[in-house]
């Protein structure tokens, strides 16, 4: 429910912090001595994910599936924001797309349009599957854990701004980062 939170721990290690009204899949999990694949499917909400051992050791056999991109990590910690309108629109402000903020390691975010790397303090908005990769913002997500160590829920916002809204100066004075294609869209190579 709208209110609801769940909390799954791996045995690589690996952590995600679900918040209400998501929808989340784990669409293959493996971990032992000779094989490892994590493979997940955000289709709507939010999530914050910390990587375990199988991101570790052979970034390809991790990715996390959204209905505008999929984003493949680099050992990383950061949050995912899908927000999916009906065919009649968003209420309340909301808009359709994919945030994503790294707050540790880097992620690769692939799509139609191509694949970036988003590095820790980054934020990357997408509006759909279509839209090109370019420029991210400096993100304003923080670590967030509690003083036992275990990962609270993002506090990233729900609105996922369009290209042509997102500012090209953030508030607090940074330049945006620019980033550049990867070659290869494969998550493990360059």
């Amino acid at each position: 429910g709208p209110d609801g939170r769940v909390q799954l721990r791996f045995a690589d290690g690996a952590q995600m912090s679900i918040l209400g009204g998501s929808e989340f899949r784990v669409d293959s999990y493996v971990f032992d001595q000779d094989r490892q694949r994590s493979f997940f499917g955000l289709i709507k909400g939010s999530v914050r994910v910390i990587s375990g051992r199988i991101g570790k050791r052979d970034p390809q056999d991790w990715r996390l599936t959204t209905p505008t991109a999929t984003i493949g990590i680099r050992g990383t910690e950061f949050t995912v924001d899908q927000t999916v309108c009906p065919p009649s629109g968003c209420s309340g402000g909301l808009v359709s797309g994919l945030r994503v903020a790294v707050i540790a390691g880097r992620v690769a975010v692939t799509n139609l349009a191509g694949t970036v790397e988003v590095p820790a303090g980054a934020t990357l908005a997408l509006a759909d599957a279509n839209a090109r990769p370019g420029t991210v913002l400096p993100s304003t997500i923080s670590p967030g854990r509690t003083s036992s160590g275990r990962v609270r829920p993002a506090d990233a916002p729900k609105a996922v701004p369009s290209e042509s809204s997102v500012p090209s100066v953030p508030s607090r004075g940074t330049a945006p980062l620019e980033l550049q294609p990867i070659e290869q869209d494969r998550f493990g190579e360059r």
